[in-house]
């Protein structure tokens, strides 16, 4: 069972966020409702570590057993979707990988390239393109 909660009008979301990097860009997935991309990741399951998550995630969505995954921060995202507002916790992990197949709705975004995307949270751009991650980052969208 995910970590999803209401709470005073807001939706509660514990989840986990992976940068994964492969060869000359990262891995982003299309959202399908509107224009925009976001890192791989999911809700963390009850009992389950962030840790754990992001390797279930990985495996659930790219087929891709990743090994050196490494926390990174942690982001409280604030935003509205779908009609609901959320407040999301998610813990940040890094990692890379060969190339692999991706799976239609996923794209590999190089570096150079990823200002021409809307990547939401939009943190996660800017720590991609500065190179330097926040060891908490609060995003507010709201």
């Amino acid at each position: 069972m995910d970590i999803t909660l209401p709470v005073s009008g807001f939706i509660l979301n514990l989840r986990v966020t992976v940068l994964l990097e492969m060869q000359n860009g990262f891995i982003f997935e299309q959202d399908q409702k509107e224009n925009f991309y976001f890192a791989v990741g999911g809700r963390i399951k009850i009992g389950e570590s962030s840790l754990e998550s992001a390797k279930r995630e990985l495996y659930e969505e790219l087929k891709v057993e990743v090994h050196d995954l490494k926390f990174s921060t942690t982001l409280e995202n604030f935003f509205e979707y779908d009609g609901n507002t959320y407040h999301e916790i998610s813990m940040v992990y890094t990692a890379s990988t060969k190339h692999i197949a991706l799976p239609k709705g996923f794209r590999n975004i190089p570096k150079a390239e990823l200002t021409r995307y809307t990547i939401k949270p939009k943190c996660i751009q800017a720590i991609l393109l500065s190179g330097e991650t926040p060891s908490h980052m609060i995003n507010s969208e709201v």
